[in-house]
């Protein structure tokens, strides 16, 4: 028995190894590394808002210019939304007594958020925009100027990084 203690003898490295891997061990950031982590994530985030914006303009270009139903049963939208864009398709209407009964309904809302109002401003025609302009008691952001666009960090113009 003593020749066979001699004879084996047990590699305590790998047992230490597997115990360091049950421990999480964290290392410390320098804060110039913390500040360039936070300047990254708002970069990133910043993009990821701009990427969003830019989906959400072009699904509603899309539905836009698209034909529309009045009840919408294909369109994953929110009721307030829908009747915006219909309301919007109608001052278009070739049609002088549908496209003024759409004025007037654009003009009695005064219940919108401002970013409806700005999506609104940026889609109306002329005629609408003077059906609007002589309507009394209008909501005057309908005739805002669109936000300017935000500058990018890396030269390029908004309308190439939108290409």
């Amino acid at each position: 028995m003593v020749a066979l203690d001699k004879a084996v003898t047990i590699d305590t490295s790998a047992i230490l190894q597997e115990k360091y891997k049950s421990y999480i061990y964290l290392r410390t950031t320098a804060s110039a590394e913390k500040e360039n982590l936070i300047a990254d994530f708002t970069h990133k985030t910043q993009r990821e808002l701009h990427k969003a914006a830019r989906r959400f303009l072009e699904l509603s270009s899309r539905l836009f210019l698209q034909s529309l139903d009045e009840h919408f049963s294909h369109v994953d939208a929110h009721p307030y939304e829908v009747a915006l864009w219909v309301l919007l398709k109608r001052t278009q209407s070739a049609n002088k007594d549908v496209r003024l009964q759409a004025v007037q309904e654009l003009a009695a809302n005064h219940h919108w958020q401002d970013y409806q109002y700005q999506t609104a401003a940026q889609v109306i025609d002329q005629r609408t925009a003077v059906g609007l302009a002589r309507t009394p008691q209008v909501d005057l952001r309908f005739f805002r100027h669109p936000p300017p666009l935000p500058a990018l960090e890396d030269g390029l113009s908004a309308e190439d990084d939108l290409r």
